[in-house]
């Protein structure tokens, strides 16, 4: 009889902690979902303000963005949309994020000049390391200063966050991360790169 009991406890543990793990899963891409649209509503309207409550005071948001031949990238505190302002963050008002697709992300063809897909698009599937990446060829080809240690954080930040990928049947775009901080999710990086060939 004791035996049956204790693999009874045992059977309830189990599935106890099961279903809180798969709830506390849903209720963080719920969230995800919840956070990703209102945030593609104050790029669109411009609103600075607002946006300040999804950028993590600590992390701030990076720009990826090329000025020249190299892509480098800049660290900000609030996202600005004056014209005055480099580098200029543009939205097009017709980005929607309605709905989200699960799946490989779409490809930018220079050639044809557009997106491979239309629409809102995460890969849960993979990491990108585009800013990282850009922090060590800014080290390399631009002999900028940056520690192994920013670039170690840049790598970690990269870990946590998803690359989203807007596509509007005109043709606009905008490429942005979220990442989850402190149980929360952030917008954290801004690829201005992408979707540019002026290089």
């Amino acid at each position: 009889m004791k035996k049956h009991s204790k693999l009874f406890l045992l059977t309830i543990i189990v599935f106890l902690s099961t279903t809180l793990c798969i709830s506390a899963q849903n209720q963080k891409e719920l969230s995800f979902k919840k956070t990703l649209k209102e945030i593609v509503v104050l790029l669109v309207k411009k609103d600075s303000v607002n946006l300040l409550q999804y950028i993590d005071k600590k992390t701030g948001v990076f720009i990826i963005n090329r000025p020249g031949t190299f892509d480098t990238y800049s660290n900000i505190e609030a996202l600005s949309f004056a014209e005055q302002i480099y580098p200029n963050i543009s939205v097009s008002s017709d980005l929607k994020a309605n709905v989200i697709k699960y799946t490989k992300l779409p490809v930018y063809s220079c050639e044809n000049e557009k997106w491979s897909k239309i629409g809102c698009f995460v890969d849960t599937t993979k990491t990108d390391h585009m800013l990282s990446n850009t922090a060590k060829n800014m080290v390399e080809y631009l002999e900028v200063l940056i520690s192994q240690q920013t670039i170690t954080d840049l790598y970690n930040l990269e870990l946590k966050s998803r690359r989203i990928v807007f596509v509007a049947p005109s043709g606009n775009s905008l490429v942005i991360y979220l990442s989850y901080i402190n149980k929360k999710w952030h917008i954290t990086i801004v690829d201005l790169v992408t979707g540019d060939c002026s290089a």
